[in-house]
């Protein structure tokens, strides 16, 4: 069958076959992997690409490699499923990939928005705990300050970066803390006490 391509010109093409041309696929090649549909089911596949270019693995560079060599009409017509064809990369590596810098760039971002917003929920927090409703909020922010007793023995600091629990400040004491009610009880009937 002859080369329609070199008898075609270029505006006889639509931009996915002069895509898989330039690509060195077949002009009507059919991605046998459905990466694309996975990504757009989830919908993370028009940040695919940046994904990608983030990434210091040589698969990734190779699928950012081709992809930068098409013009944007080619780029916009084909998809990530004739990228990883015309690289010959495994698609399950590629998704590896894509999977784990998802989960660190959005880790980073919400990470930065915690600390953002921190100040703000922690000013909301002391606001409704001055209120009688707030009582709960009163005693875990006097809890975390270190006023009133924790009343467990295990004390976690958790790093709001890397969201995780810091092991090596965790602090274990034995402390027999009485419990609340129980120190209400004591005050209340030593004040009835002096009271007579």
């Amino acid at each position: 069958m002859p080369d329609l391509s070199k008898r075609l010109s270029k505006n006889e093409l639509t931009p996915l076959k002069r895509a898989c041309i330039a690509l060195g696929l077949d002009k009507d090649f059919v991605p046998q992997t459905k990466i694309t549909h996975l990504l757009q089911k989830a919908k993370v596949y028009k940040k695919a690409f940046q994904y990608l270019r983030l990434s210091n693995e040589p698969e990734a560079k190779a699928i950012i490699e081709k992809y930068d060599s098409l013009v944007p009409a080619e780029r916009k017509a084909m998809t990530i499923d004739h990228l990883i064809a015309a690289t010959k990369v495994d698609h399950v590596r590629i998704v590896e990939i894509l999977s784990g810098e998802i989960y660190r760039q959005e880790g980073l971002a919400s990470n930065m928005l915690a600390a953002i917003e921190s100040t703000a929920i922690m000013s909301k927090r002391i606001a409704f705990a001055k209120k009688p409703e707030g009582f709960q909020d009163a005693k875990m922010l006097l809890q975390v300050t270190g006023v009133v007793p924790v009343p467990k023995t295990m004390v976690s600091h958790v790093s709001i970066i890397g969201n995780r629990i810091d092991q090596s400040k965790t602090v274990v004491t034995a402390v027999n803390v009485p419990r609340l009610e129980d120190v209400v009880r004591d005050v209340d009937a030593t004040l009835e006490g002096t009271s007579e």
